[in-house]
């Protein structure tokens, strides 16, 4: 009985000991969470930028953050593990203050590789990419469209009359990199939005399949059509507005379409030479128009007195045909436009938000229009 109760008592004492073990680490984790939940300060990145750009240019965001917060350990056999040593060694040599505690500077160090990350898509961007990315601003193809590098690129040429000189920061503050990130992502859902607007006059609902359709009939690009799409109509559309990537038209012509059955082919030839079912109306491309430009507009806080007169500069008798006409007063515009918002994003934040109070009467703001993009699908139909 002795020794029974023995056992017991250590047993009780091992769990114990266990007890107070996890609670212990428990308690290490639950502090290391709370201060990585903690928000950035300029005071952090102050810190963190010296190491960072003395890092070389050519490592990867991921990799500047690991080095500073020696983030290494016994399990870690990559190639780059010796020369992040090496690194970190060289530093602590010029900065006492490192390794960066992982946890203590997590939010500082999200900020560093944000900033990173979109400042380096900005290099790419108008190094490699700038001409690919201007004529994408019309959709000059829209079954391979950019809304990254699009948006980016606006960006760069909003920062050029805004915040000269921004991009070119080795130390951004936290508004900076804030202001960043806001109007990248400001750009970016315009795109999306617009395209959102644009997919139905492209997809018309009359032209899908009443049954669903096999793999290989399907049409398919970026964005994404719907499934029951037949990929010949969808091509002979975006062709005949030139608006399909020549290389993959090419491959259609001399590869798919003598497949097509005789019927395929004759609603191929009828898309391809009358394509403007579907895009005729009033407005038909407004709503698309206004929802690319909606940060613009909201940057330089123009009313909708503002917004009607850039419209009226573009929807007008010298424009192309679907382009002529829009609404006569202010306040038409914005009921045309709230209808848009309410069927698509309905309890989302307004995409377009003019400053609130009664304007200055004949006061106009200073907007650099050029920065708007030009209108979609602009090029005329072809005929014969």
């Amino acid at each position: 009985m002795k020794t029974d109760r023995g056992k017991a008592v250590r047993g009780k004492g091992g769990r114990s000991q266990n007890a107070r073990f996890v609670s212990s680490i428990t308690a290490i984790l639950k502090h290391q969470n709370d201060l990585a939940a903690i928000p950035a300060t300029d005071e952090q990145l102050a810190q963190i930028w010296p190491p960072w750009n003395a890092l070389p240019a050519e490592m990867l965001p991921e990799e500047k953050r690991w080095t500073l917060t020696a983030f290494f350990c016994d399990r870690d056999h990559s190639p780059d593990r010796s020369q992040r040593r090496e690194h970190l060694a060289k530093l602590k040599q010029r900065f006492a203050y490192l390794p960066l505690n992982s946890s203590e500077y997590s939010q500082a160090l999200k900020m560093a590789h944000a900033w990173a990350t979109l400042t380096k898509f900005v290099q790419t961007t108008v190094q490699l990419h700038k001409t690919l990315v201007e004529a994408q601003l019309d959709y000059s193809t829209f079954d391979n469209v950019l809304t990254g590098r699009v948006a980016i690129y606006r960006v760069v040429k909003e920062f050029e009359i805004t915040q000269p000189g921004l991009l070119q920061r080795s130390a951004p503050t936290l508004a900076d990199v804030q202001h960043l990130q806001q109007r990248y992502s400001a750009y970016l859902r315009a795109r999306e939005d617009a395209i959102a607007l644009l997919q139905p006059l492209v997809f018309l609902p009359s032209l899908h399949a009443q049954q669903p359709l096999p793999f290989e009939e399907q049409a398919f690009g970026l964005p994404h059509p719907p499934g029951k799409f037949p990929r010949h109509i969808y091509i002979a559309r975006l062709a005949a507005f030139g608006k399909f990537t020549s290389e993959h038209l090419d491959e259609f012509m001399t590869k798919d379409f003598l497949k097509l059955s005789r019927a395929q082919k004759d609603e191929f030839c009828n898309e391809y030479h009358h394509p403007a079912k579907g895009r005729q109306g009033k407005y038909v491309f407004l709503a698309v128009w206004l929802a690319d430009n909606a940060p613009l507009f909201n940057a330089f806080k123009l009313t909708w007195s503002d917004i009607l007169a850039a419209v009226k500069k573009h929807f007008n008798h010298n424009s192309p045909e679907g382009y002529r006409d829009c609404p006569d007063g202010p306040e038409n515009l914005k009921v045309f436009w709230k209808e848009h918002e309410g069927k698509l994003w309905p309890g989302q934040p307004r995409r377009i938000m003019p400053p609130t109070g009664r304007p200055q009467t004949n006061k106009a703001r200073s907007f650099p229009d050029f920065l708007l993009t030009p209108l979609p699908f602009v090029r005329s139909a072809r005929k014969g």
